[in-house]
């Protein structure tokens, strides 16, 4: 079966404990499990952003939250630089990253029109640090380093095998660390999506929207079934692909589908977050402890 890739963000991104370990590294969406967004943005982002209007998305990080953390731990590596006797200066913090979110399929006209069901391309160079070799290997860890008889060591001292950066990381998070938490909320996301498709109103979306893209000229009984297309997936984006993208757009918007879609999943995960109230609540407390000491980190510098 063909897997949609959706970089930066999956279904983790919605636990949070997880996700900032996770986020650095692209991952793919299943179906089965529910296409997510390109990056977590703000809750209230947009009404296209069916991912972070679900109840579970409470027990997030938003996309600034990620900022400012990302921001902390510059900070922290700064500071272990500094003991290195480097200057280092971390890149401005960047701006919250807004969603391409795609939990439902395609939501997006203009995006459809232009890349089918491709992602659209990523122009994102890394800033110049300013720093040599030798530097960037006490920033980063010593796993890309040359092997050596020995310690690897920078003006006499040893560097880090996680680098400054890395160390930084995981001394932030480790208090804040609750895999149980992230575990059950990651566990609601993804049962909720696969249970939706099962619900009768959900059921009657797909007809609905299988018959007004029949109408189109394009035969599919479900928005999923799209994912599963390899020609959308391999080689130069088609007429084809373009003109299916957008007939698959304009009839979720024709028949409701996405909102009806998000009520049903909504309702689906209200009642599997009461079983699991407690957990949640702590999961959600230490997010706002995380946040709240980052932006402490910043603020001191």
């Amino acid at each position: 079966m063909r897997r949609l890739a959706i970089p930066l963000l999956t279904l983790f991104a919605l636990v949070g404990c997880t996700a900032q370990e996770s986020e650095q590294e692209n991952a793919a969406a299943d179906p089965k499990t529910g296409p997510a967004a390109s990056r977590g943005p703000e809750p209230t982002a947009s009404a296209r952003d069916y991912t972070f209007r679900l109840p579970i998305a409470r027990y997030s990080y938003t996309s600034a939250d990620y900022a400012v953390i990302e921001t902390a731990e510059q900070v922290l590596a700064k500071r272990c630089m500094a003991d290195y006797s480097i200057a280092y200066e971390p890149p401005a913090q960047r701006a919250p990253t807004q969603a391409l979110d795609r939990r439902y399929g395609l939501s997006d006209e203009s995006t459809a029109a232009r890349y089918g069901y491709r992602l659209p391309p990523v122009r994102e160079s890394a800033p110049d640090s300013g720093l040599g070799r030798d530097e960037l290997v006490v920033l980063y860890g010593t796993r890309g380093a040359e092997k050596k008889s020995g310690p690897v060591e920078y003006r006499g001292r040893h560097i880090l095998v996680e680098g400054c950066l890395g160390k930084a990381a995981k001394d932030f998070r480790k208090d804040y660390d609750y895999p149980e938490g992230g575990a059950v909320a990651t566990r609601i996301s993804a049962q909720s999506f696969v249970d939706s498709q099962k619900d009768k109103a959900v059921l009657a979306g797909f007809t609905q929207w299988s018959g007004c893209m029949t109408k189109k000229g394009f035969g599919y009984s479900s928005p999923l079934d799209l994912f599963k297309v390899d020609k959308f997936e391999k080689g130069p984006v088609t007429d084809e692909e373009k003109a299916t993208a957008v007939a698959d757009v304009a009839c979720k918007n024709d028949t409701g589908l996405p909102e009806t879609w998000l009520a049903v999943e909504s309702r689906l995960q209200e009642a599997m977050i009461a079983k699991d109230s407690a957990v949640l609540r702590k999961l959600r407390g230490l997010h706002e402890k995380k946040v709240a000491a980052a932006r402490a980190i910043v603020a001191k510098g």
